[in-house]
């Protein structure tokens, strides 16, 4: 039997012309056997039994906030040498398919980089190889802090534009239906911040991501990246400490939450060790990436939003969580 993952974006359960995302690595089932989707999203089951079969999909294979159906029955042998379409829905409701909405300070708009891309640019190229289509859309703010992000995250949103099909035209509107959160690296710049954390660091984040999950958008919640340690004053040991806290309590929130977590403090921490300690290669001043730190945020942002279910409940589980409740759960002074 020989299947093909797609992304139903219209829900009609057909293959149309402009439904170009497929999904590597799915599991199919068909009785007790099974097939992973290849790159282009195609699944051969060998040895599948005559007659009319159940087909499922393994729901923990998808990559994070997407869903299936419900089970199929097919024909074996199949009626047709086409490919049974398998259709992969995801709940975002009049947002726009297919796009990614970065949002935080200077380094998602990618200040240190080559291109001015920073993250951006890499992820953008690795999600369209995966899926086969994806846009990153800008909505970073050089010097702002997380509680400005709180502010306007609701106004981006509804204002978020993508790239015109003619360069002559003007942007047009797209509201996102994923949003790529990284803010409070400048919250240590706030002397109330800096000398009592949390301060509103995690419940402006939680308000993002509340405001995010209410517009039917799905958030990606990354920890704050490490600080170039010594390179001037601006970063003392004491700023590094700072962020290793926050960014446990960033953990927190994102299992409270039930969102996905980008851990890019703790990639940024391995590559660190795995590079003998030198981390400055990482950076082009006290806190923005240099092209190989925004590469790797590129990749563990990729590996976030491509990984199955499975490993991300897997993560959400390692957190210890807090109760339910409201914003006040997190201390705030």
């Amino acid at each position: 039997m020989n299947a093909v993952v797609f992304y139903d974006q219209n829900g009609n359960g057909k293959i149309d012309s402009d439904e170009l995302v497929r999904f590597p690595g799915v599991q199919l089932n068909v009785g007790n056997l099974r097939g992973n989707a290849a790159p282009n999203g195609t699944v051969s089951v060998a040895g599948v039994p005559a007659g009319i079969q159940t087909l499922l999909v393994s729901e923990d294979s998808l990559p994070p906030y997407y869903v299936t159906d419900a089970p199929m029955s097919v024909q074996v042998p199949q009626e047709t040498a086409s490919e049974v379409p398998v259709p992969i829905t995801l709940p975002i409701g009049a947002n726009t398919q297919n796009v990614y909405m970065a949002f935080g300070d200077s380094i998602t708009v990618g200040d240190g980089s080559t291109d001015g891309t920073g993250y951006r640019g890499p992820l953008a190229t690795q999600l369209q190889a995966f899926f086969g289509a994806a846009t990153i859309t800008n909505q970073g703010i050089e010097a702002t802090r997380s509680l400005a992000g709180a502010e306007r995250i609701a106004s981006t949103f509804a204002g978020n534009t993508c790239p015109p099909t003619s360069p002559t035209d003007p942007p047009v509107p797209c509201t996102p239906a994923f949003v790529l959160i990284h803010y409070g690296t400048n919250d240590w710049n706030e002397s109330a911040c800096r000398d009592a954390p949390p301060c509103y660091t995690i419940t402006s984040l939680q308000t993002i991501v509340e405001t995010v999950k209410n517009s039917t958008s799905h958030p990606f919640l990354a920890t704050i990246i490490p600080v170039n340690v010594g390179y001037d004053e601006r970063v003392p040991p004491q700023r590094e400490t700072w962020v290793h806290n926050q960014d446990a309590l960033i953990r927190q929130l994102a299992a409270q939450e039930g969102v996905v977590l980008v851990d890019l403090e703790a990639a940024f921490l391995k590559a660190f060790a795995d590079n003998g300690g030198d981390y400055q290669v990482y950076f082009t001043d006290h806190v923005h990436p240099s092209d190989l730190g925004y590469q790797l945020m590129a990749k563990t942002f990729f590996e976030a939003i491509t990984q199955p279910n499975s490993s991300v409940a897997a993560g959400l589980q390692a957190f210890s969580l807090r109760p339910p409740g409201p914003s006040s759960t997190f201390p705030n002074p």
